[in-house]
């Protein structure tokens, strides 16, 4: 099938070590996971946070593994 398309939508939820309230400003944070995602070809259809967590919703192409585009929006290296 050379003309076959698929998308896998996942909502991913992750928290701050121990839920501590560690987020002060959710916007910021939702901009920086956004440039991340777009420098790693991850979709990032839409970001949200509070204080202590943060819920994405990723549309991962075939090749790409969910723990891999975790891993990679979660590396603090690539902060600036």
């Amino acid at each position: 099938m050379p003309h076959t398309l698929s998308r896998n939508l996942v909502h991913c939820v992750f928290s701050t070590k121990g839920r501590r309230p560690l987020v002060a400003e959710p916007e910021v944070l939702w901009k920086h996971l956004e440039v991340i995602a777009k420098s790693k070809d991850i979709a990032l259809i839409l970001a949200g946070a509070s204080n202590n967590h943060v819920h994405l919703l990723l549309a991962l192409s075939p090749t790409t593994t969910l723990s891999n585009a975790i891993k990679n929006l979660k590396d603090t290296r690539q902060a600036g």
